[in-house]
């Protein structure tokens, strides 16, 4: 049996994407209403015959959605705002594509934005303690994941968990001066030095 968002299908009609780069004078909602007005543009549509927003972001903060709409002009239909990390603007066209595939609305507009500061990307993600750790360093934590280093190379890992968690706390205890280091924020500065910002 086929899901139920498989009763009609779907077209993309028109794309767009805006100006890239480090553009610290232009906000995501500038941005944002030149890929909207591009992407109607390419469909051959107008403002006016969009029934619902779907916008993904993660760094926008609240309403970010709302916020690029308002530069193009408010018509009252429904703004969806949508925070999937890296993947917010894929949830979003799935969300809009399950809304017209089952007769919901019939044209709607998918956006994706997003703007964020030089050097590396901020992470609300994760708890306090991971922070200190680094691991909101996207190498740093992707290095969890040793699927692909056990399948290419064969590599196992030399404990098991329970082993490794005692060891693991000996090691901060043995070396107290640089996680103390690492909690007082001065690593920041390496950063700032290293990437800017």
């Amino acid at each position: 049996m086929k899901p139920a968002w498989h009763a009609r299908p779907v077209v993309v009609a028109g794309i767009a994407i805006s100006r890239w780069g480090y553009l610290p004078e232009v906000d995501s909602h500038t941005y944002g209403s030149e890929a909207i007005r591009g992407a109607i543009a390419d469909a051959g549509l107008t403002w006016g015959d969009m029934q619902a927003v779907f916008c993904g972001s993660v760094y926008q903060g609240t309403g970010s959605g709302h916020k690029v709409v308002k530069e193009v002009g408010r018509t009252g239909i429904p703004i969806v705002n949508v925070e999937n990390a890296c993947s917010s603007s894929a949830s979003a066209l799935r969300l809009a594509l399950q809304q017209v595939a089952t007769g919901i609305y019939d044209v709607v507009l998918v956006l994706g934005i997003e703007k964020n500061p030089r050097g590396p990307i901020p992470s609300t993600a994760f708890q306090p303690w991971e922070l200190e750790l680094g691991f909101n360093f996207h190498p740093a934590n992707y290095a969890i994941d040793a699927s692909k280093i056990a399948r290419d190379l064969g590599w196992k890992p030399r404990f098991r968990f329970a082993e490794a968690l005692p060891l693991t706390i000996r090691w901060y205890q043995e070396h107290a001066t640089w996680l103390q280091r690492v909690r007082s924020g001065a690593y920041r500065e390496y950063y700032a030095r290293q990437y800017g910002g």
